[in-house]
């Protein structure tokens, strides 16, 4: 049996890049074109016997990145694709001045090709610099104007012109705006506050980049304005607040990087979800509807092949699973608004577990306490839907009065602006310090401490301390798993210092509790470690895994082995593992061992998720041959068959790239050039 890993590569990305950047908003359900069969996939998997043992293998070296674009048809692809590979082929920084002539280069390709979007987000990156600055500002307004045929006096009338859906072409008028000072016609009385105004009617269509030298470019125009520029500031910081977007803020050169072992997860993804919609489960009686669950698995693989990169078939996926559930029923309804939202999220690459539109959290919170029950229990088994570790949808059930940590960050997460978002955690961090009681003190901080991470960075890092302070107030399991979050926000806000302090607070706080509750506290503790992969507090982390493992010892209840497994992938993923390592015994244990229902599902998504932090994605095909039994016979829920779909999460969110993943250069390479935009837009301290 083999499979092309073509067929699940995304190759139309000069098609995708063009397509309108105002794509529906996701708490909206997309109306569904017609009610049609998903696109073909490949074979199903066929379930294996147990193998015999193996010889143990060295770990896998690092493998170079590489480049999956078109092949060059004609002289015009043949300098597209070297201009491409120039960007692709270098190890410098997305940033570093040796590239710039490459990217005035890349942008002059790109408009030759008539790529006018991509050829925008490379002349603004090109536009700030001293060398070729000058060059890449004219030559992205010469773009323009020959695109529509414009004599210099009819670009700002047309520019200008608007219609039902806002402004009608960004991309003159941020060429006008950028090239004021290469020649470009004079904006005629009263252009200039007409142009501030469609470019923030524009923003959600332009990259960070042009949005801010268009608005710093206004602010000349208008004598200095500091207010414009201090608006503009705002608006920047909110979007880089979740980090560049791939679809948006960076060129396809950048997209189409990968490492090798991108496009076997990405082909792995289209074989498990064919494996999932062809093989046969035996249903139970008590179990929701076949067809919905089928529903919701495509749901989930969406979610994981948007960010694998493949924005096409992600799509055609959410429109074959929406076509199915009904939407006057409450349950599917709020459930596919979540996951249309979060197939958006990463088809744009947001970070992971971003806050859900405040529609739809809205819309959670108006569900009668049953129908928000069933909702919860799918968000429950969907990390993909909603990776928080400690939602516990039995609480939800119990309290008649709703709240939690989603309300707090989606309100500070859309506040308009940063004294708003300012505003919001301080009330917030009142009702945590004023509450004695300890559980609803230990769920006002968890609330605090989510939402200080999609606040400004301006806001969230003076009230950084605060939170801490908090967190060493409670009792010592949820001063671990508080302090544990705390570790991965530290990080994040490049307090590097506090960061390994934590961590080492965390290694003496883990020694002291009692040995049934260290397992608990590993999904916690190893969550953020992808934020600290690359940091000074690396070496502290890797002390503490190894302390915590130590601890755990050889025992072997399922809770352990699920630890230990999670731990390994910890280790991992800070690059921390040496040797060869072996999974037999758990993957032995999973699919012929006496397991209940609940504890196979743990061991599965411990074993799939270590598995392929490993790269050990056979194990991971091992996981999703478990789909032939599984049914509700232990845990009901009227709309779906909940162990099947959570069975298709394992699978999906083990291979799917994440932040600090290396199997995602291009996502590792925005986050290093947010960097470079903050020096953009807020100076070196940004």
């Amino acid at each position: 049996m083999s499979f092309e890993p073509e067929a699940f590569v995304v190759s139309d990305l000069p098609r995708a890049a063009e397509e309108p950047r105002e794509a529906r908003k996701p708490e909206a359900r997309p109306k569904p074109q017609s009610a049609r069969a998903p696109a073909r996939s490949p074979a199903p998997l066929v379930e294996r016997p147990e193998p015999a043992a193996r010889p143990a293998r060295p770990a896998a070296p690092p493998q170079a990145r590489i480049v999956k674009l078109p092949t060059p048809r004609t002289e015009l692809d043949a300098r597209l694709l070297a201009a491409e590979q120039a960007i692709g082929g270098s190890d410098e920084p997305l940033a570093a001045p040796s590239r710039d002539s490459a990217w005035l280069e890349l942008g002059e390709a790109y408009a030759a090709a008539g790529l006018a979007v991509e050829a925008r987000i490379t002349f603004a990156r090109a536009a700030t610099s001293p060398a070729v600055g000058s060059a890449a500002r004219r030559a992205l307004l010469a773009m323009a104007l020959a695109a529509r045929g414009l004599r210099g006096s009819q670009a700002w009338p047309l520019a200008l012109a608007r219609d039902e859906r806002g402004p009608c072409d960004p991309e003159l008028l941020v060429a006008l705006l950028l090239a004021t000072g290469e020649g470009a016609p004079l904006a005629p009385s009263g252009a200039l506050s007409a142009a501030a105004s469609l470019i923030d009617e524009a923003d959600a269509r332009l990259d960070v980049r042009s949005a801010w030298l268009a608005r710093s470019a206004l602010a000349d125009l208008c004598g200095g304005d500091p207010l414009l520029l201090a608006r503009g500031r705002d608006r920047a910081l909110a979007r880089l607040e979740r980090g560049l977007s791939l679809g948006r803020d960076l060129p396809r050169a950048v997209r189409a990087l990968s490492d090798p072992r991108a496009a076997e997860r990405v082909r792995l993804l289209g074989e498990g979800l064919a494996h999932f919609e062809s093989t046969p489960r035996v249903k139970g009686l008590l179990e929701g509807s076949p067809e919905a669950t089928l529903a919701y698995v495509r749901l989930v693989f969406a979610c994981a092949i948007g960010r694998a990169g493949d924005a096409p078939r992600a799509r055609s996926l959410l429109e074959s699973a929406l076509s199915v559930l009904p939407s006057a029923d409450p349950v599917h309804d709020v459930l596919s608004r979540s996951f249309a939202a979060r197939v958006q999220q990463a088809l744009e690459q947001e970070v992971e577990g971003a806050p859900l539109p405040p529609e739809t959290i809205a819309a959670i919170q108006r569900l009668g306490r049953l129908e928000r029950y069933k909702v919860d229990r799918v968000r429950q088994a969907s990390k993909l839907l909603e990776p928080e570790p400690d939602l516990d949808p039995f609480r939800s059930f119990g309290q008649a009065e709703p709240g939690g940590a989603a309300e707090w960050v989606t309100r500070v997460a859309h506040a308009p602006l940063p004294s708003d978002a300012a505003a919001i955690l301080d009330e917030v961090a009142v009702l945590c310090e004023r509450e004695a009681d300890p559980s609803p003190r230990r769920e006002r901080l968890a609330a605090w401490t989510a939402a200080l991470a999609y606040a400004p960075r301006s806001v969230s890092g003076p009230r950084l301390e605060g939170v801490v302070r908090v967190a060493l107030t409670l009792e010592p399991l949820d001063r671990v798993r508080a302090v544990s979050s705390i570790v991965a926000l530290a990080e994040r806000l490049r307090r590097h210092d506090l960061a390994a302090l934590l961590v080492g607070q965390l290694t003496s706080e883990v020694a002291e509790l009692p040995i049934s509750q260290v397992a608990s506290v590993v999904p916690h503790v190893v969550r953020g470690a992808g934020e600290l992969r690359r940091g000074p507090s690396r070496a502290e982390l890797e002390r503490l895994y190894r302390r915590i493992g130590s601890i755990l010892g050889a025992a072997r209840d399922t809770p352990t082995r699920v630890a230990r497994l999670v731990l390994l992938k910890g280790l991992a993923e800070i690059g921390a593992v040496d040797g060869a390592l072996e999974l037999d015994a758990d993957v032995a244990l999973l699919e012929t061992g006496e397991l209940s229902p609940s504890d196979r599902l743990q061991l599965a998504r411990g074993v799939a998720a270590c598995a392929s932090a490993l790269g050990m994605l056979e194990v991971v095909r091992r996981v999703a041959a478990l789909w032939r039994r599984m049914t509700d016979s232990y845990n009901t829920n009227s709309h779906l068959c909940l162990s099947a779909v959570e069975l298709a999460d394992c699978v999906a969110w083990a291979l799917t790239p994440r932040r600090g993943d290396r199997a995602s250069l291009a996502r590792s390479m925005a986050d290093d050039d947010e960097q470079s935009v903050r020096a953009l837009v807020f100076g070196a301290e940004g």
